[in-house]
């Protein structure tokens, strides 16, 4: 999912910005875009664990958390992906997981 989004509009941004020769910058801006909406589809399961019929209902600091965690994973996994390719990416995103969903429960 992620990668789909940063990559059309890393596409659709470098087509306007590329005449500037910003094409660096298009693929931060598709960064920040995917890493928000990657922090974004982590609100249903959120809603679903809260028992919430809306993103209204949870607490705004959850909220808070649950897009300034996912969204540094994110930006730090995109920065990768430009630089060294999908393996590096995938790699973060690996070891992220196994420090939230395996250490983190055992400290």
């Amino acid at each position: 999912f992620r990668g789909f989004v940063m990559g059309l509009w890393a596409f659709l941004l470098n087509l306007v910005l590329r005449r500037w020769r910003m094409t660096h910058l298009a693929l931060w801006i598709a960064n920040i875009i995917a890493a928000l909406a990657f922090a974004a589809g982590h609100l249903p399961t959120v809603l679903v664990l809260y028992g919430a019929s809306s993103p209204a209902e949870l607490p705004g600091l959850l909220v808070a958390e649950i897009f300034v965690l996912n969204a540094i994973v994110s930006l730090a996994a995109g920065w990768r992906y430009m630089t060294s390719g999908l393996v590096a990416a995938i790699g973060i995103h690996f070891w992220a997981d196994i420090v939230w969903h395996v250490i983190w429960p055992l400290v």
